[in-house]
Formats: C-alpha cells, sequence, structure tokens
C-alpha cells in the first residue's frame, strides 16, 4: 500500500503479476508470496506429519493441497530461475512481463488444483461421501501435476528461449484441459447418480455448494472453449482467463461458508445466509456476460490492450 502511493513509482501492467517499479512495492509482494507458502506448512499436508485437526478435511482434498502446494514450490522455482537468467539492459516493463510470465502459467496450475480440491469437499459434503475413489483422485492430481515438473527448467534456459517462450504456452495448452475434463466428468456423474437415487432434489439446488460446484464447471469448460478458439492477440484472450480465472473464484466462495462453520464461526444474521444462496448464480451469470462481451469483441476483430491508446499516442 505504502509502495503504490510513493511520487513516482510507476506502474507496470506486465500480464499475470501487476507491480509497481518501486523497491518497497515490490519487496511486499515477495512477502505476501511467502506468506502464501508459510501458510502451507500444516503437519496434515507433510506425510507422517502429526495429526492436528484444526479443520476436517477429506483425505482427496488433503491430495489435492499437497500438489497445490508442490505447485507453488515449482512457481517459486520457476521465478528464482528466471529472475537469475533474464537479460540485462531490459527497460523495467519488459523485464516485468518477462519475469513472471512463465511464473503466471505455473499459478494458473495451482489454482486449478486448489479449484479441484475444493470441487471434492464441496460434492463430499453435499453427497455425504467421496465423488469418486481417493485414489482415483490422487492419480488424478499426480497427472495434473507431472507435466509441470519441466517448468522450473524452461525458466532456467532462458527467458529469449525457445523452450521458454512455447514451453509455457504448450503446457497450458495440453497439460491443465484434459485431467480436469475428466475430473469434471467423474465429479458430475457422482451428481447424476444421487439425484437417481433421491440423495438430491430440485431444492439441492439451492444449496451454495452444490450451486457453486455446478458454476465453477460451467466457467471452467468455457474458459476451455474459449482458450481453443484464440487466434491471435483479441479480446478473446481475456475472454478465456477471465472465465478459467471465474471458476477458481466461485469455488473459493462457497469452501468460505463451509469452512467458517467448522472454525466456530457463523454468518451474522439471517439474511447473509439467505444470499448466501444466490451469490454463486449471481457471480456466475456476471462472469458469462463479461466473458461473452470479451468473445463477441474479438470474434469482431478486436484486439486486446489496445483501449485508451489514442492517448497513449
Amino acid at each position: 500500500l505504502f509502495g503504490a502511493g510513493i511520487p513516482g513509482a510507476a506502474p507496470l501492467l506486465s500480464n499475470y503479476i501487476p507491480t509497481v517499479d518501486h523497491w518497497l512495492f515490490q519487496a511486499g509482494q515477495l512477502l505476501f508470496g511467502a506468506g502464501v507458502l508459510a501458510s502451507f506448512a500444516d503437519p496434515r499436508l507433510l506425510p507422517g506429519g502429526a495429526r492436528i485437526v484444526v479443520v476436517p478435511m477429506p483425505k482427496g482434498v488433503e491430495s489435492g493441497l499437497r500438489a497445490t502446494l508442490l505447485a507453488l514450490l515449482l512457481a517459486s522455482l520457476t521465478f528464482a530461475f528466471t529472475w537469475l537468467r533474464a537479460p540485462s539492459g531490459l527497460s523495467p516493463d519488459v523485464f516485468a512481463d518477462l519475469l513472471v510470465w512463465g511464473v503466471g502459467h505455473v499459478l494458473q496450475l495451482a489454482c486449478t488444483l486448489a479449484m479441484l480440491s475444493l470441487w471434492l469437499w464441496l460434492l463430499e459434503s453435499v453427497l455425504g461421501e467421496a465423488p469418486f475413489s481417493d485414489t482415483a483422485s490422487r492419480w488424478l492430481f499426480v497427472a495434473l501435476l507431472l507435466p509441470w515438473l519441466c517448468a522450473p527448467l524452461f525458466a532456467l534456459a532462458g527467458t529469449s528461449s525457445a523452450g521458454y517462450q512455447v514451453g509455457f504456452t504448450e503446457l497450458m495448452r495440453w497439460c491443465i484441459a484434459p485431467v480436469v475434463t475428466i475430473f469434471l466428468i467423474l465429479s458430475l456423474g457422482a451428481v447424476v447418480r444421487a439425484w437417481k437415487a433421491g440423495t438430491l432434489s430440485a431444492a439441492s439446488l439451492a444449496d451454495a455448494r452444490l450451486s457453486a460446484f455446478l458454476v465453477s464447471g460451467a466457467l471452467t469448460v468455457l474458459g476451455f472453449a474459449l482458450g481453443a478458439s484464440i487466434r491471435g492477440q483479441s479480446t478473446v484472450v481475456p475472454a478465456h482467463y477471465h472465465a478459467s480465472v471465474g471458476a477458481i473464484t466461485v469455488s473459493f466462495m462457497a469452501a468460505t461458508y463451509l469452512v467458517l462453520p467448522l472454525l466456530g464461526l457463523r454468518l451474522p444474521g439471517a439474511w447473509l445466509v439467505r444470499t448466501r444462496t444466490w451469490q454463486p448464480l449471481v457471480y456466475g451469470t456476471g462472469m458469462l456476460v463479461f466473458a461473452a462481451g470479451f468473445a463477441l469483441a474479438g470474434a469482431h476483430g478486436m484486439g486486446r490492450k489496445i483501449y485508451g491508446a489514442e492517448q497513449a499516442a
């Protein structure tokens, strides 16, 4: 906050992680990242660690959070190697963009792993059982994480290398959607079986846990479809990632309602309890319209990051 308000500190609108060109602001970003990593210092996430139960979570969720931690560690290594291998003499905006471009791809993997973990938790809390076996979820997490082990090596090759420029793009293109699609199909299969068995009814759709999963899944599919339709630097690109980020965000919204009671906290007011039912649907509809607007503009040839370009000329 203080770094952003320092006179002369220019904003650097880099992809994935925008920053301010001042050491104080960037030091704050590094401390924040370290804090995120430190939040995973939980004995439950370490094999053979002490079993300190603060918030009970399903086994599949533990596996997913371990995978998320590993993805964050990969992102940290990628960041460090990119910093070491970045060429000198670059302008601050170009340097900032190159520094976090590869890291941003790995962070998207980490967020996706966290989203899938929350899908498992939300569905198990609604269905009364895991949507599929812990073994299956563990292997899916492994399959999603495994190709990304090469990410730090791409960064080590240097930001001007083909590995850095092409490798991260191909990882994002081919190494997220297939596993997430399998995850989604298995999860939807569990919902359909519960519906046929009478465990779920039309009234269940008012449950924020179930509606958030469905909205998150729908936005995920939309993000994949828009990503596959990207041709050049049009506004289809932000349409794709806003749908994808929206899918992740809505899963965290619903997880908040799941975790708060386990911590002994309650929503202060009946109206908040009622409105939480609509939050995933309202947010999801807004993100759908937002992404559709970007996609429609991109389909007509509108380039990204050109709004207000005449003012900067």
